[in-house]
């Protein structure tokens, strides 16, 4: 059987409405409307959902209501808030973080001239060694 939407239940083998779950849903549409965070607005409607099913929740075209889901919130609201999710994703750091966009080292190089480890124990000689390695390509 495939996934039901949150705010959906099957009755008689037809998808309506839980009233329950709308007004959740009208909750945390309000609040994330209002500023609050996915999660923070999640967590005031009480629906208890992670962060990333609730955004796709907010992304499902199936809330406007298709030939089997009859629709639980209007074009207008579905796109306010396909808006605020756009604009606020503005204000965030991409995905990729810059350390996964740097070139993987497969070459090094030890300066090894003129080491004098004096009386380092065997511990502090290797970290001092480690600290020579560099990366060259």
């Amino acid at each position: 059987m495939a996934h039901i939407p949150y705010g959906y239940r099957i009755v008689g083998g037809r998808a309506e409405i839980d009233p329950e779950a709308k007004e959740r849903l009208d909750v945390f549409f309000d609040e994330y409307l209002s500023g609050a965070s996915i999660s923070k607005a999640a967590k005031v409607a009480g629906i208890p959902h992670q962060h990333s099913v609730m955004a796709d929740l907010m992304r499902n075209p199936v809330y406007l209501g298709t030939d089997y889901y009859p629709p639980i919130t209007d074009q207008a609201r579905f796109d306010e808030v396909a808006e605020e999710m756009k604009e606020r994703s503005k204000y965030h750091r991409p995905r990729t973080s810059s350390i996964h966009a740097r070139p993987v080292m497969t070459r090094f190089s030890m300066a090894v001239q003129g080491l004098d480890f004096g009386n380092m124990t065997a511990a502090d000689e290797a970290a001092s060694m480690y600290n020579l390695i560099v990366g060259t390509g």
